[in-house]
């Protein structure tokens, strides 16, 4: 059976009021239970997971996943008899199997905000993006609604379909679950404010096995909870038992569950994503009002060929859009965001353009930011101004402004770089022979190692879901300050999977521009604080559109910003698509430091020059999954411990990882500024755009950030 289904296979339940009652009791039952674990754990336990008891299966960055070493034998839920209308199963306390502990990173509302899916349209958005098996969702009873004041509370009864792993699907039955969902916010005995979601498998009659459609029922048990450690962390606590039944291996179960974590750790990412579709909706909504008001007037005539009206956009579910205009996008949606994608599509009927200068759009987003209002639903009565340039562009800097006092700068330290042919050809040259060396080196470690790293060479320094970093063992001596090459430096390889196609990762890869390079340092959270292009070599064109070879300057924070001194670096950056020597076509990214006379070290800003070399390679193993092989080295010069430099290397390949992440972001400020120049080319708008429509600036020479 194929899911999801055409429509959910359960008529509404329609409970009575003593079964709501009966319901809302339960729910509020477990959130006393839970924080009552919780506390002891804090308390009794001061923070930290008992390993006598608990072995960890499972790490998802600071998420780690622990399975109870008391459960020697399989343990069934029991299923409650049918009688009354509503019912659920039993969860004795010996019966949690696994433990969920960690941070993610965030605010506490941004995560809650994530967290809540009320319908099952937003279900299916939420299982597309975080990538947890889900295949189908319905609401079957909505017991208690948000609302104003409490934005993030909700009780609801579910029915969900989980695919398992996809590798699996052809050997293991699809399971369902009927659960009851409970969300909202809570306070500890501290008077701290603390997070809740709830799932627990219920019986209820109008909702019974569906073993016409070959699934199997199973059973849930997933008590979260979620408290603000530090500012941007939030520390998260799972209980979680799941049952899958049909006599399915205990350590197969085991891997069914721990994927369950996904879930959590893509929280922050989702909500990010999520505030951007609620941004749309809000300008599309001030736009119908504008137009009702007869303040636009929208162009009438047909658009040309390549362009579709907007219910062909809505009713179009190929997951493909195409540009005649912009061929550098590659916009094949994966179909792990195929849901996701095609909700933002409906979302963008655009007739208006509002021009903000960059300080209104700071202000814009500080004012109207979840974290201050106590929940995006809050702003429905104050209908703020918000601007895309603040998630694209603008949030960038403020994060920098907060980080650092003088970065960025407002231009280049340098005089403009004049290079001449011959410095072009062998910059080239040096960005060919990294890509040859690093190919030879990818190949060896398929022919001669069967692409496994030889454990008596390399030691494992830092895990990242699907991605192992490892370090040589061989000690390597640090570069003097006249030396570049950075081969003697202590030497590291990444070698593990990222999520979607070839296409979509190097899209996320490629910014041959200061603000592109910005905008990815922010959807991927590097310590980069600023960058600079210095010169174009090569770059991208329609038949190559990820070519590009270029000269760049960047700062870094390789450590603690009051122990460390910043660290900026001089480097060539090639990318593009070769060809493996299969006939693969495989992607590179390569990053390697170079000395050139007119960019000396900046001594006056108190920078510490270093060395980088950062190689990396991708290849497209399966229709949504890339093969990543890089090879790093990294010198932070100033007598710096090597470990510290293998701490910086982490965190730059911690940010590679969110390359797929930053691939649909681009997507999706390439669908708001593509959608708002074809939606109404011709629009008569009713104000001056050349100055800010907030205070009033001139924009006259400066840089506009146009909004739909």
């Amino acid at each position: 059976m194929k899911f999801p289904l055409a429509r959910a296979p359960f008529a509404p339940l329609h409970l009575s009021d003593a079964d709501k009652k009966e319901a809302v009791e339960l729910a509020d039952l477990f959130v006393q239970q839970t924080l009552g674990d919780y506390e002891t754990h804090l308390d009794v336990q001061h923070g930290v997971v008992d390993e006598v008891r608990w072995k960890m299966v499972k790490r998802f960055e600071n998420v780690v996943v622990y399975q109870d070493r008391e459960a020697l034998r399989p343990w069934r839920l029991a299923r409650s008899g049918s009688g009354s209308g509503y019912e659920h199963t039993e969860t004795p306390r010996e019966m949690q199997k696994l433990l969920w502990f960690g941070t993610v990173q965030g605010s506490l509302d941004d995560i809650m905000y994530g967290v809540v899916n009320p319908t099952a349209e937003e279900a299916k958005v939420k299982a597309a993006y975080v990538g947890n098996n889900v295949l189908d969702f319905a609401v079957l009873e909505t017991i208690v609604h948000p609302t104003v004041d409490d934005p993030f509370r909700g009780l609801q009864i579910k029915w969900a379909v989980n695919g398992g792993p996809t590798v699996m699907r052809s050997m293991v039955r699809c399971r369902d679950f009927v659960y009851l969902e409970s969300t909202g916010m809570t306070t500890s005995l501290t008077g701290e404010r603390i997070g809740y979601h709830l799932l627990h498998s219920v019986a209820v009659p109008g909702a019974p096995e569906l073993h016409e459609h070959k699934i199997i029922r199973g059973n849930m048990t997933l008590y979260h909870l979620y408290l603000q450690k530090s500012p941007g962390v939030v520390e998260t606590y799972v209980k979680a038992f799941i049952d899958v039944l049909g006599d399915m291996p205990s350590s197969v179960a085991t891997l069914v569950s721990a994927k369950g974590v996904v879930s959590v750790w893509k929280l922050g990412d989702y909500a990010e994503m999520k505030k951007l579709v609620w941004l749309l909706k809000q300008h599309k909504a001030l736009c119908s009002v504008e137009l009702a008001r007869g303040h636009v007037e929208p162009n009438t005539r047909r658009s040309s060929g390549t362009v579709r009206e907007q219910s062909n956009y809505e009713s179009s579910t190929s997951g493909t859009v195409e540009s005649q205009h912009d061929r550098r996008d590659p916009l094949r949606v994966p179909r792990a965001s195929a849901w996701y994608a095609w909700r933002v599509h409906s979302q963008l009927i655009l007739a208006q353009v509002t021009v903000y200068c960059k300080v209104c759009s700071i202000k814009a987003w500080e004012h109207s930011s979840p974290s201050d209002r106590g929940g995006i639903q809050r702003s429905s009565e104050q209908q703020p101004h918000f601007s895309i340039s603040s998630i694209i562009g603008t949030w960038f800097e403020w994060m920098l402004a907060v980080s650092s006092k003088q970065f960025p700068l407002h231009a280049s330290p340098f005089p403009p770089l004049g290079l001449y042919q011959p410095d072009e050809t062998a910059i080239a040259n040096i960005a060919n022979d990294l890509l040859v060396t690093t190919l030879v080196d990818y190949e060896m470690l398929h022919l001669r190692e069967g692409g496994v790293m030889n454990p008596a060479r390399w030691k494992v320094v830092k895990h990242f879901d699907n991605i192992v970093g490892y370090q040589e063992r061989v000690h390597q001596r640090k570069l003097s300050d006249d030396d570049v090459d950075v081969d003697q430096c202590p030497r590291l390889v990444w070698h593990g999977t990222l999520d979607g196609n070839l296409s979509d990762i190097m899209y996320g890869v490629i910014n041959q521009s200061d603000e592109e390079a910005q905008a990815k340092a922010t959807y991927v959270r590097s310590n980069i604080v600023d960058s600079k292009v210095l010169a174009s070599i090569a770059t991208a064109t329609p038949t190559d559109p990820f070519k590009g070879v270029q000269v760049k300057w960047m700062v870094s924070a390789s450590g603690p910003k009051r122990l460390v001194r910043l660290r900026d670096f001089v480097f060539l950056e090639a990318t593009g698509v070769t060809q493996h020597s299969s006939g693969e076509h495989m992607g590179y990214y390569l990053t390697h430091s170079i000395s050139i006379p007119s960019l000396p070290p900046l001594h006056e800003y108190n920078l510490v020059r270093g060395n980088i070399s950062f190689l990396h390679l991708f290849r497209e193993k399966t229709s949504n999954s890339v093969e990543v092989y890089s090879k790093a080295s990294l010198d932070l010069m100033g007598n710096m411990p090597s470990r510290l430099a293998t701490y910086a290397a982490c965190k730059t390949m911690e940010a590679m990882e969110r390359i797929p992440v930053c691939s649909e972001m681009k997507k999706l400020a390439w669908m708001v500024r593509s959608t708002s120049e074809r939606s109404f080319p011709m629009a008569k708008l009713s104000y001056d755009s050349s100055s800010c429509q907030l205070c009033q600036k001139d924009f006259t020479g400066s840089a506009v950030f146009a909004v739909a």
